[in-house]
C-alpha cells in the first residue's frame, strides 16, 4: 500500500526531475564571430548533478519515510547547490575574459539547476503542513478505551511501529487503524 503523493512529496518529485533536465540545458554559451557553441551540464560537472537528481526522485518516489526523503533532499541540494555554484564561479571567470570577438554567458540550464538545488535544500528544511495537519487532528482525537496503554500499532502504509495511541504514522503520515 502506498503513501499518496503529499504536496511536499510532488514538489520533491519535480524539483529532482526538472533538476534532471536542467543538465539537458545550455549551461554556458560561447559566442564568436564563427558562430555559437553552446556547453550543456552533461558534458561536464552537471553528469554529477544528473545522477543525484535521478537518486533524488527514485528516493521521493518509492521511500515511505519521510525523513529519509527529507534528509536526502537536504543532502542532494546541498550536493547539487556546491557543483552548481563552482560551475556558475568557473563560468563567470570567463564571462569577465569576454572580449569584443569572444562572448561567454551563461546558460538557462546551469541557472535552473541553481533554483533546484536551492528548493531542494528548502523542502529538506521545512515541515510538512499536511502531516502537521494530520498531527494536530490526532491531538484532538479521544483515545479509544478498547486499547491498552503499553500496545503498539504496525502502520499499513511503510510498516513502522506508532503507539496504539496515535491516529497517524509519525514515518509517513498514513492513517493508522485500530482494530
Amino acid at each position: 500500500m502506498s503513501e499518496s503523493l503529499t504536496t511536499h512529496k510532488k514538489g520533491m518529485l519535480i524539483l529532482s526531475i526538472t533538476l534532471i533536465i536542467s543538465t539537458l540545458l545550455p549551461w554556458a554559451s560561447l559566442r564568436t564571430i564563427f558562430g555559437t557553441v553552446s556547453v550543456t551540464g552533461v558534458e561536464g560537472d552537471g553528469i554529477f548533478i544528473l545522477i543525484l537528481g535521478g537518486i533524488m526522485s527514485l528516493l521521493t518516489f518509492f521511500s515511505n519515510r519521510l525523513a529519509t526523503r527529507k534528509a536526502s533532499s537536504l543532502v542532494i541540494g546541498i550536493l547539487c547547490g556546491l557543483i552548481t555554484v563552482i560551475d556558475f564561479a568557473s563560468v563567470s571567470r570567463l564571462v569577465g575574459e569576454s572580449t569584443s570577438y569572444v562572448q561567454v554567458t551563461h546558460g538557462f540550464g546551469l541557472y535552473l539547476a541553481i533554483l533546484c538545488s536551492a528548493g531542494l535544500i528548502i523542502l529538506g528544511i521545512v515541515k510538512d503542513k499536511e502531516i502537521l495537519a494530520r498531527n494536530v487532528n490526532h491531538i484532538e482525537t479521544p483515545i479509544s478505551s478498547n486499547i491498552s496503554v503499553g500496545s503498539s500499532i504496525s502502520c499499513p502504509s511503510c510498516g513502522a511501529t506508532s503507539t496504539s495511541t496515535s491516529m497517524y504514522c509519525a514515518e509517513c503520515g498514513a492513517t493508522l487503524t485500530k482494530e
